[in-house]
């Protein structure tokens, strides 16, 4: 092997096939690999190869042993292998041996957003939204479905690793794993927040109300014990904070809780002060009511869940600044360090606090719609900042947060401050184009806030890719991710994303395929806010069939994907 390096951009075909044998064989350069290692604009991985009759070595190697954690180059017997995470591409019988050979694999994000695997200049294999089959984005969305209604109607809510079809191990799970142990779940036992709503936002538009019952039945009998241990920590009167890791009778996983830890709070750095998952239960529950103008819901769940956690936030800060508002602090841009006013925090109380005060005065108490009215006003605003010339989103007031995730596009999803026909939708595109993660597997959100932005061809690149994660088993939506087998997060994902392409609402104006690809042909029926539903033929870019139940909210639909 020689000349190995790579480049933080996708080299065109014209370079690499311009590339010259190596004049040194045997040096490699110290150091190949640019600082930032996210690959926003893309990447290349190149070198030159000599194997012998039959052999096998890696080329690339940034995986640790035993996990599909990074990504990989190698040879083996003429052939190319590539992982990428979960996924795997294969060249097979590509290389000659005995000869030197130009190999190279491109990562080209503003296009494709897939990889190609290129031998002296020539493509032999290769993984992008072009080569994906429609039929694997419609398989994806259905088995998807079909997994969910296996699981979503029992005792207990949806587990998001593995659900009720978790496996033996695969190659790429923990050394710990016993073989051939299907009971064993990456992750524990426990309920994490963060997984576990990507579960449940889909069931909206699909109009599968009866499945989610069992989320917030286990939060309502959870929560009065929550209440008693934020009395008993904080001497807080009326709320409730429900913890990111949590097991399903209340009391927070221990192992981020600490066994020795007699505070009021995680010792876990990652969720120490993260708590908005109680805004955004808060917030699927407002879109639950929304969808079915269910006043009992309101009465009997959504209200009682959602005040005590307000009152939580009341209580926990109560710091104001010289301007009267409050100060968001101690707390956390989700896994990310302390700062203060992160976004997911601001965003999410800006986004519930009018639509609570929205709600039937029969639902609500007139001190309840008094407290919130107050926190309303006394929210700091979102943060944003002029960066380079251009206004975006932050992840906090204090700045840039980088994370495993992208905070300040949580005012995009799940708090849909800004998208499709709402201000300022140019600061959240340049936000979105600038972000900082770039992760489309698992529970990375990247594919939901590009359709929520209106940006098609986007949204259905990822999409198009997610849908053909490898899957090492025979039933296809085994679907691999950050989590066990099967990823319930990474399927899910899938069906929100589709969704929010076909359709969006924002009160009662219904925005018809706002982020459909104009070359992709779909019919369709998704249920919608005010007991609507909405059904679609969309051809050769043209809506050829559109009917809306009932037939009074056909005035409130906004089309926005005919082809001029």
């Amino acid at each position: 092997m020689a000349a190995a390096a790579i480049h933080d951009r996708a080299l065109s075909p014209v370079e690499l096939a311009d590339r010259k044998p190596p004049t040194q064989p045997g040096k490699l350069p110290q150091d190949v690999a640019p600082a930032n290692r996210t690959w926003p604009n893309g990447l290349t991985m190149e070198a030159w190869v000599k194997p012998a009759p039959g052999e096998s070595g890696r080329i690339f190697d940034k995986c640790t042993p035993g996990h599909a954690d990074g990504f990989l180059l190698d040879v083996n017997g003429g052939s190319l292998r590539l992982i990428i995470g979960p996924e795997q591409l294969l060249a097979n019988n590509c290389l000659k041996p005995g000869q030197w050979q130009h190999v190279a694999v491109t990562l080209d994000r503003p296009k494709s957003g897939g990889w190609i695997i290129y031998v002296d200049g020539k493509v032999v294999a290769k993984r992008d939204a072009e080569t994906a089959p429609p039929s694997e984005v419609t398989s994806g969305y259905v088995l998807q479905r079909f997994m969910n209604a296996c699981s979503g109607r029992g005792g207990s809510p949806i587990k998001f690793n593995g659900s009720i079809f978790t496996v033996e191990k695969n190659p790429g799970a923990p050394p710990e794993t016993a073989d051939g142990d299907p009971d064993w779940r990456c992750w524990s036992g426990s309920y994490w927040f963060q997984n576990t709503r990507l579960s449940y936002w889909p069931m909206l538009a699909a109009g599968d109300f009866e499945m989610m019952e069992p989320w917030f039945r286990m939060y309502l009998k959870a929560l009065p014990l929550s209440k008693a241990r934020m009395q008993a920590y904080y001497k807080f009167e009326g709320a409730a904070s429900f913890q990111e890791t949590m097991n399903f009778w209340g009391m927070p996983n221990n192992r981020d809780w600490g066994w020795g830890n007699a505070g009021p709070e995680p010792g876990s750095a990652c969720i120490g002060h993260y708590f908005c998952g109680g805004m955004e239960l808060t917030a699927f529950m407002l879109d639950r009511y929304d969808f079915t103008q269910d006043d009992n819901f309101a009465r009997n769940t959504l209200v009682p869940l959602a005040d005590p956690i307000i009152a939580f936030f009341d209580q926990y800060w109560p710091k104001r600044d010289s301007n009267g508002k409050i100060i968001v602090y101690p707390a956390q841009a989700l896994e990310a360090a302390l700062t203060t006013n992160p976004m997911p925090d601001v965003a999410g109380l800006h986004f519930i606090l009018p639509r609570l005060l929205a709600l039937p005065k029969s639902t609500t108490t007139e001190a309840q719609r008094t407290r919130w009215a107050r926190i309303l006003q006394e929210l700091p605003p979102v943060p944003v900042a002029e960066v380079d010339g251009v206004k975006l989103l932050l992840a906090s007031a204090k700045g840039s947060v980088q994370a495993s995730e992208n905070p300040e596009l949580y005012a995009v999803f799940p708090y849909r401050l800004f998208g499709v026909g709402k201000p300022d939708l140019d600061m959240a595109r340049a936000t979105y184009g600038k972000r900082y993660s770039r992760i489309n597997y698992g529970w990375c959100q990247d594919s939901i806030q590009a359709a929520c932005l209106g940006l098609g061809d986007e949204a259905g690149r990822q999409v198009a890719l997610r849908a053909r994660i490898n899957r090492p088993y025979r039933f296809p939506a085994m679907f691999s991710g950050f989590d066990w087998i099967p990823d319930q997060d990474h399927g899910a994902n899938i069906l929100t994303t589709l969704q929010f392409m076909l359709l969006q609402s924002d009160g009662r104006r219904l925005f018809v395929l706002p982020a459909w690809p104009k070359n992709w042909d779909v019919s369709f029926k998704l249920h919608a806010p005010y007991n609507t539903t909405v059904e679609g033929v969309y051809k050769a870019g043209k809506l050829e069939q559109l009917k809306v139940t009932p037939k009074s909210r056909a005035k409130d639909v906004v089309k926005i994907n005919e082809r001029k």
